[in-house]
């Protein structure tokens, strides 16, 4: 605390101070790499894994397997990703979690459907960061398979035919 203040009164006063970073500080930051942008999960187009959108009441979970993709390396412990909800057929959410882990009740990135539903069309693209543990060890085969992470989505106020697909993009990760 007394380096916060120590801080705001500096800049307060047009000068700038540099302290050492805290211990939890240069913690949090060891072992974090970054990459290029990168796509690892992609819904649409001819090689996506599933040529449809995603009609979430067949299948509102799906494990993603990032390790040794992207420049992720399979001793990984967590990610950077951003998720976008593209062309969502009605609202809904999605959750990003570790796959060896149960859904946590919350949610990742919130999207909404089209503005006007009687002319059937989609709502727009909704993008979230996150920041997810990978699963596993990756000496150990298990199931579900060593990083890897689930996204759960959810389309509640829709009865049938509800669809959204899902794009990430890794932008880095953390290495122990």
């Amino acid at each position: 605390m007394p380096d916060r203040v120590a801080r705001g009164a500096l800049l307060a006063a047009g000068l700038v101070l540099q302290l050492p970073p805290t211990p939890a500080a240069a913690a949090a930051t060891a072992g974090f790499y970054t990459v290029p942008g990168c796509r690892a999960y992609d819904t649409r187009g001819p090689d996506a894994p599933s040529i449809h959108a995603w009609g979430v009441g067949a299948q509102p979970e799906r494990t993603i397997v990032v390790a040794g993709k992207c420049g992720v390396p399979a001793g990984a412990t967590a990610v950077v990703l951003n998720v976008t909800a593209v062309s969502p057929n009605g609202p809904g959410f999605l959750t990003v979690f570790p796959a060896d882990d149960s859904f946590p009740g919350t949610y990742t990135v919130g999207f909404r459907g089209p503005d006007n539903p009687i002319l059937r069309g989609v709502g727009p693209p909704r993008a979230g960061n996150v920041v997810v543990g990978l699963s596993g060890d990756p000496v150990v085969e298990s199931d579900p398979p060593a990083g890897a992470f689930k996204v759960f989505a959810s389309m509640g106020g829709c009865s049938q035919g509800c669809f959204v697909h899902l794009v990430v993009d890794v932008t880095g990760y953390f290495d122990d």
